[in-house]
């Protein structure tokens, strides 16, 4: 007798089912892959690290996280470009011709670095009743199809150790101790610091509202406009400084169809999303910005 599974309508559940279904297809990625990588251990892991660093990727909801994607076709020209790869065979480079650059994709595949996804529509029922589409991501069941010259997309499951990390630590240790030694703090420094603190709770607001307030709500002046922004990574939170833009109810429902306009855009160009400039994009649109309940 044969054991129905079932499978969990959660992305997340769908990741894990796809990893366990998909073992066959990673047996047969493994009758493609020799023991050792053809480039040497030690240089896969600069490559894979080189790769995680560097290779152009952009923001999709994976799930209910945004997570980075990016295409095979993407990857494979990344790496013809860099500094790895040898367009003869008496270059440095350690990889030689398309064979090997497949190799490293399957590979990472193998050591589940990247996960092969798809894009999906997603219907969300917003507060006003209406139904919006949206692109997404979500793991994908065709793991027979190892082709890394078209626009398919893959997700980073691979989050390395880096310098920029252990520096990020080592300030965050650093104030725990500052704060723990507030005390010990000459009183011209603790001034300042609460000075500051109190300008982001108290001032950055007030001085936003009394801007809207003066300019009839048309305009809004905002200080460290992405201190607060969830999907914002930790370094670019600081900057710009400062941000001075026209308000939405300044030009009525304008800005409402200017919007709707965007979304019809973005559903209609995911495929060509993965074949442009490569820049990364991280304006991921915020799940719980006025939307209700989301539908299957």
């Amino acid at each position: 007798s044969t054991k129905e599974t079932r499978v969990s309508t959660s992305p997340l559940k769908q990741q894990t089912h796809a990893h366990t279904m998909g073992k066959r297809s990673l047996r047969l990625a493994n009758n493609q892959l020799d023991p050792v990588p053809k480039c040497g251990e030690p240089k896969f892991e600069e490559i894979s690290r080189h790769l995680r660093a560097n290779l152009p990727t952009k923001m999709k909801f994976f799930g209910r996280k945004p997570a980075q994607y990016f295409s095979g076709k993407k990857m494979i020209e990344f790496l013809e470009e860099s500094n790895f790869y040898a367009k003869v065979e008496e270059d440095d480079g350690c990889l030689y011709g398309e064979a090997e650059l497949k190799d490293v994709g399957l590979r990472l595949i193998h050591m589940r670095r990247i996960i092969r996804c798809e894009f999906y529509d997603k219907k969300i029922k917003k507060k006003d009743g209406s139904i919006k589409i949206r692109k997404e991501l979500r793991p994908s069941e065709d793991w027979d199809e190892f082709d890394f010259s078209t626009d398919i997309p893959y997700v980073w499951s691979y989050d390395p150790v880096t310098q920029r990390t252990v520096l990020y630590g080592c300030m965050l240790l650093g104030s725990i101790a500052a704060c723990v030694a507030l005390p010990l703090w000459p009183a011209w420094i603790r001034n300042i610091v609460i000075g500051v603190l109190m300008f982001i709770l108290v001032g950055r607001p007030l001085l936003w509202l009394i801007v809207y307030l003066v300019t009839f709500s048309r305009w809004n002046f905002y200080i460290l406009p992405k201190l607060d922004e969830d999907a914002c990574p930790f370094d670019k939170r600081f900057w710009p400084i400062w941000e001075f833009e026209r308000s939405e109810t300044a030009s009525g429902g304008d800005a409402d169809k200017k919007d709707d306009a965007e979304d019809s855009d973005d559903d209609d160009g995911d495929d060509d999303e993965l074949s442009g400039d490569g820049k990364e994009d991280t304006a991921v649109e915020d799940a719980d910005d006025g939307v209700g309940d989301e539908m299957d």
